[in-house]
């Protein structure tokens, strides 16, 4: 409670305890302003791996803070997706350092970008209603000033219709 930190007080420990619902109402402002100070420290870089970076993008999502995601996003330098393609990526490597390392070329586990890019920035989401048997659908897209364009289609599971 002294520090508003979870463990080391890493982007990962302090995510994972937002997004699954450990920091107790009084602290989440505060562990979300540690998470969103580390984020700015190092210049709108992660520290996170492949577990914890899917973690911090839901702890900013679900906390209004899709904000810092855009600017995450928009890093051309080391550790980011722009790294990436700025080194002859064309598809998700491995590790943050991409193709420069000699790791697999074609992995999915830095792909959490793409769930948020569906159900952050473009807002399309569903939940099982079990009473029902149907699904609840939502459009709540982040609208950034910024942003000129987007366009989000998806299909909802076991259905043959299209939400954009």
């Amino acid at each position: 409670p002294a520090t508003c930190q979870y463990a080391t007080g890493s982007q990962t420990s302090n995510a994972m305890s937002l997004a699954i619902g450990l920091v107790e109402e009084q602290y989440r402002s505060r562990v979300l302003a540690n998470l969103v100070a580390d984020i700015h420290s190092l210049l709108n870089h992660t520290t996170a791996g492949d577990v914890g970076h899917r973690y911090v993008l839901l702890a900013l999502a679900s906390h209004g803070r899709s904000d810092i995601i855009c600017e995450m996003a928009a890093q051309t330098d080391y550790p980011s997706y722009g790294y990436q393609i700025e080194h002859g990526a064309t598809s998700l490597t491995e590790a943050w350092d991409g193709p420069t390392v000699g790791k697999s070329q074609n992995h999915f586990m830095l792909g959490h970008l793409e769930e948020w890019l569906y159900r952050g920035l473009g807002g399309l989401d569903y939940e099982f209603n079990s009473a029902a048997q149907t699904y609840d659908f939502t459009i709540k897209p982040y609208i950034d000033l910024e942003l000129d364009h987007l366009e989000v289609t998806g299909r909802l599971p076991g259905s043959s219709s299209r939400a954009s």
